[in-house]
């Protein structure tokens, strides 16, 4: 009876969401198209652009271009839950004209005057812009899906920008300084000051260390040996921690 009452409500909770779900789509669609002329107020004539020739964040979900040269991006992220999904408007000069909230499931209601902040900021200085202490997850994703519309419109407009993550960047930095580890590390805990390092990252392999000193990656092997060229003092405290 219990397997045969659970089938039933997977089977309602199925069909709800068959219902519910273009209801929904539609909704949003509707708001998105409300919403262009409210970001960009002085955008004409929208068109839908075709992303796939574009390698853009994975937040932009959709963009818009307009007569006078500006974007604007449907952008998706999330913050303290999954499924935040914004407005952005972005002039032809790389400003924010305007965001707005369309939809999520945060829950202290942030998202919905946040975007006040970032208006008038560039890819230059977004990241000067403070989130909302005790709301941090909410605002700081928001600020950095408004930073992907920025990079995305300098792409657009034929620009090149890094919208790599600091986690991709710092992956990429270890791997580039340490082949041999296959790009598999473990962030050493330092419990007492190196010197100049700030950090120290262990191959998983046991290949050797990669150590940061001034965002320089310096890798040796497992025996301390430096096999990145680097003056002989660094080499001398790098080869000493290891």
């Amino acid at each position: 009876p219990l397997t045969a009452i659970c089938a039933v409500v997977a089977l309602l909770l199925a069909l709800a969401n068959a219902i519910t779900a273009p209801v929904i789509e539609k909704q949003e669609s509707a708001a998105v198209s409300e919403t262009l002329i409210k970001v960009l107020p002085n955008g004409a004539d929208f068109e839908k652009v075709d992303l796939s020739n574009y390698e853009l964040p994975e937040t932009i979900k959709e963009a818009y271009s307009e007569s006078n040269g500006g974007y604007v991006f449907k952008l998706q992220t999330s913050g303290y839950n999954a499924g935040l999904v914004l407005m952005c408007g972005v002039t032809a000069d790389g400003t924010v004209a305007g965001t707005a909230y369309i939809s999520g499931n945060e829950t202290l209601g942030y998202e919905t005057s946040y975007g006040e902040k970032l208006i008038n900021a560039t890819a230059e200085t977004i990241d000067s812009v403070d989130t909302v202490a005790g709301a941090t997850k909410t605002t700081a994703a928001y600020k950095n899906a408004i930073k992907d519309a920025l990079n995305s419109a300098i792409i657009l407009g034929g620009g090149e920008v890094d919208i790599r993550g600091e986690e991709q960047i710092l992956n990429d930095n270890l791997k580039e300084a340490l082949p041999e580890a296959d790009g598999k590390f473990t962030n050493v805990f330092i419990t007492e000051e190196i010197g100049e390092i700030s950090a120290v990252y262990k191959a998983d392999n046991e290949s050797g260390y990669v150590f940061v000193i001034n965002e320089e990656f310096i890798a040796t092997d497992s025996k301390g040996v430096v096999k990145t060229t680097v003056d002989a003092d660094v080499s001398a405290i790098v080869s000493s921690a290891a």
